[in-house]
Parts: C-alpha cells; sequence; structure tokens
C-alpha cells in the first residue's frame, strides 16, 4: 500500500506548484494561506485551491483540522459552463435518463475522458456535479457541485446559479468555487449508547427553550450541543470515495511538506501590551513522583520546609504577592 500512495504522491509532486502567502488570523489562529496550482498537462491546468492551515511544532508542521481546502479557482471557465449547460440540454431531453428509487432522474454523461458529469433532477432546479477523472491531475476525483436553473427573463434559457455575480471573472475566466470536495465533508454525529435488553441511550440532553424541552409533533427533539461534543465523521460508502479520500489526504500531505521545505513567511509581531494573567501554580504540600532537568527540585515548587514556610524564588521575593485566581477563570459522450 505505501508503494500506491508514494506513487499517488510521486505524480502529486512533479505536477503541482505550492505558494505560501503571509500569515492572517482566522477564528482566533494564526494560519497560513497555500495556494495550489496545477501546472501540468491535465483537464485542470492551471486550476488552484487554497488551504489554510496552522503552523505547529515550531513551524516544521502544518496542520489542517478541516483536512479540506477553503476555495477552489477554476481557470478557463467558459469551457467548463459550456459542458454543464451541455449536459443539462441532454438531460432535459430525456437522454439516457434513469429514474431512482425515490422518483427523481439522473443521466451520466462523460464528454472527454477528463471529466464526468452527474445530473440529477430537482424541484425547480438540475444538479450538475463535475467530477475530474483526468488520472494526470493532481485533483483527480475533486467533485464539484452546480445548480442549473431556468433564466427568470422569459428567454427560455438556462444558466448556472453564481455566475451572475463576481464569482466568475470574465477577465481572467476565472471562477470562485466554495463547495468543491474530494471526500463528502464530515458530517456531525452524535453516540448512541446502548446495553444489552436496554433502550438506546442518546449521550447528550434535549435543549431547553423558555423552561421547556424541544420536543417536536414528529417526535424529533433539539439537542442541546453544549452538553456533549459531537463526534465528525466522514461517510464513505464506496470504492470512488474512498479512492477520492486517499488522493486528498496525498495531496494535502505533499503539498505541507512542499509549504515548509520552502520556508513559511514571518508570523507578525506579538501584542506585548496584553496583560499577562496570574497562574495556578501547584497545590501546597504537593510533591512531585519525579523531577525534570532545569524545572527545580521538588523544594522549589511549593513544598513546605521544615519551618512550615514556603521557599520564595529571586523573583517571586521581589514580586508582589499574585492576585487570587476565581472560579470561571462536495451523442458520442453519453455514458449508459
Amino acid at each position: 500500500m505505501s508503494t500506491i500512495l508514494n506513487n499517488i504522491k510521486e505524480v502529486i509532486g512533479s505536477s503541482i506548484k505550492v505558494e505560501v502567502k503571509n500569515p492572517v488570523t482566522k477564528a482566533g489562529k494564526l494560519r497560513y494561506p497555500i495556494l495550489v496550482t496545477d501546472m501540468g498537462n491535465s483537464f485542470t491546468s492551471g486550476w488552484f485551491i487554497q488551504y489554510n492551515p496552522v503552523s505547529q511544532d515550531n513551524g516544521t508542521r502544518l496542520y489542517d483540522g478541516s483536512e479540506t481546502f477553503s476555495e477552489l479557482h477554476i481557470a478557463r471557465f467558459s469551457e467548463v459552463h459550456n459542458l454543464i449547460l451541455t449536459a443539462n440540454h441532454y438531460f432535459l431531453q430525456n437522454a439516457h435518463v434513469e429514474v431512482m428509487g425515490d422518483g427523481r432522474k439522473r443521466a451520466i454523461y462523460e464528454p472527454n475522458g477528463a471529466i464526468r458529469l452527474t445530473v440529477t433532477s430537482q424541484a425547480n432546479s438540475t444538479l450538475v456535479i463535475v467530477t475530474i477523472v483526468d488520472e494526470k491531475s493532481p485533483f483527480y476525483m475533486m467533485s464539484i457541485p452546480f445548480t442549473v436553473v431556468l433564466s427568470h427573463d422569459n428567454s427560455g434559457n438556462y444558466y448556472i446559479v453564481g455566475t451572475d455575480n463576481e464569482r466568475w471573472d470574465r477577465n481572467t475566466d476565472t471562477f470562485k468555487e466554495f463547495n468543491a470536495n474530494f471526500a463528502p465533508r464530515k458530517a456531525r454525529f452524535y453516540r448512541v449508547y446502548q446495553q444489552q435488553n436496554q433502550p438506546a441511550t442518546l449521550r447528550a440532553k434535549i435543549q431547553v427553550n423558555n423552561n421547556q424541552y424541544a420536543i417536536h409533533t414528529d417526535g424529533t427533539f433539539a439537542v442541546d450541543t453544549k452538553s456533549a461534543p459531537p463526534e465528525y465523521i466522514q461517510v464513505i460508502n464506496n470504492e470512488y470515495k474512498a479512492l477520492a479520500y486517499i488522493y486528498e489526504q496525498a495531496l494535502m500531505s505533499k503539498a505541507f511538506e512542499m509549504a515548509i521545505s520552502q520556508g513559511l513567511p514571518s508570523a507578525p509581531a506579538a501584542n506585548n501590551n496584553v496583560p499577562s494573567q496570574p497562574g495556578i501554580g501547584p497545590a501546597v504540600g504537593f510533591t512531585p513522583s519525579f523531577t525534570i532537568a532545569n524545572a527545580g527540585a521538588p523544594n522549589s515548587i511549593g513544598v513546605p520546609q521544615p519551618n512550615g514556610q514556603i521557599p520564595l524564588s529571586n523573583e517571586q521575593k521581589s514580586s508582589p504577592a499574585p492576585a487570587t485566581v476565581g472560579a470561571g477563570t462536495d451523442l458520442p459522450w453519453v455514458q449508459n
């Protein structure tokens, strides 16, 4: 298996360019925007994605808890745009359309061997998922959803949602997309426990609104998300999703490795004017069970001496006593 993964990383590494931008603060964390561009000869040549990892282990490692990219920039979007509208055209003509178990209609078209177009009917629109199947692309198995609707101008034409605003830069023919993904994104789950011959129990509390439990007439209820931590799980139930997951992990790993080798830009200077908060020291009378080099002998961390006094460091002797710490501190080319 390691040989397969190494081969994937080699294909990815030989076709991408990695750029590290100056760090920015998001959600209270310093993050390094990393742009990964396809520089190879594939359908996605010129496309790039952006990760926003944090630096760890003194700048020797990058970590992104979301384990996915935040945005995709599609170069030469006019070509993709025409392919999507063409797929929608054949779908509305019922070309190779099948009816699924839930009554929805679906068709799969493969126009050029580089992408797969999966078209599904919705209430007032059509969903077209573009999947990259070009094995030369570092974004192999990436899926991008597009919604196609009928124009409101009575022209009878269809348009793709999002193409009528600034997300499509006509000057550069680049489209910015935020819902693309490899493997399915993580969903939030709450674990249910059940012992033998006992009813199942949800390890979370029911939400209370105005002193009333939020139980609905259909038997569902709202969960108090603060009372129990959720689990974030990716549902991978076929080999294609599994392959997409493998490619995404290999791409992220290789991109972060290349970013580290280039060197991370300097972070902005820290604000030294923020007042420090008093720390909570070891309990009086506590004796550590082991010692650590340069951490001081057991008696230097607050263990009473024979005379009942706690020794103070030179710094403590010259400083006032600390304040007490209070409590709560996502047709030739028709596939059957």
